[in-house]
């Protein structure tokens, strides 16, 4: 059986839905998950509405900028 870390050399990023404030019974787990991410396994985040897009600072494979009007603009870092 095949781990992922021997099919690619690199690490992806991590895509995943944080559900917002109107999810009032959902507060508490959303913290605890970000807290996890980004205290417990030293990920920077990007929010994009719901959507999380969490990379680890040492292993980045995507360069994302904030563009008003246009929202994200994701490009793939050569690495």
């Amino acid at each position: 059986m095949l781990f992922w870390r021997e099919i690619t050399p690199q690490i992806i990023p991590i895509l995943f839905e944080v559900w917002g404030d109107y999810m009032v019974g959902m507060r508490g787990k959303r913290n605890q998950l970000m807290n996890l991410i980004n205290k417990g396994l030293g990920y920077e985040t990007v929010m994009f509405g719901e959507l999380c897009i969490a990379q680890h600072p040492s292993r980045k494979t995507l360069d994302i900028v904030r563009e008003e009007g246009k929202g994200l603009i994701i490009k793939r870092l050569d690495v």
